[in-house]
């Protein structure tokens, strides 16, 4: 058997070290490009220490900042006075001339319209069984 020179054990462990960068990058690349899914990500960041500059930006009276607060604010899984406060923040980014404060808004208040619109009219398909068009019954589905 022939001996291994030191030329070989130095080009052997460049070899090792270059595939060993390799396949990390090639790791690091799969993890970064990886779909995230939903269910996976977890629920909704409402309050944390991550969103703790950004909220005092938003308090300073900066409205990028008041909109990405009210957007992150207002998301479904935020409890009530979180959700409260993301649409102050809203509010305030809108009045600013944010338009994708604005935008939020608008969709907010077209789906609680559309939501408390159904339920009333399900309440008046309920009482009114043989009636295919409860639901147009001039005023019964306004608001107060």
């Amino acid at each position: 058997m022939a001996r291994s020179s030191p030329e070989q054990a130095r080009h052997m462990v460049q070899y090792l070290c270059g595939m060993f960068v390799l396949l990390a990058s090639a790791l690091m690349t799969a993890l970064v490009l990886w779909p995230v899914d939903d269910e996976v990500a977890g629920p909704p960041v409402c309050d944390g220490v991550a969103l703790y500059p950004v909220e005092r930006l938003a308090q300073r009276g900066d409205v990028g900042a008041m909109a990405h607060m009210g957007v992150r604010l207002s998301e479904d899984g935020c409890n009530a006075q979180a959700r409260a406060r993301g649409f102050e923040y809203l509010e305030q980014a809108a009045e600013a001339g944010h338009a994708e404060a604005r935008q939020v808004l608008d969709v907010t208040e077209a789906e609680e319209r559309a939501a408390s619109v159904s339920s009333c009219a399900a309440l008046l398909a309920m009482m009114m069984p043989g009636v295919d068009d409860a639901h147009l019954v001039p005023g019964a589905c306004s608001r107060p």
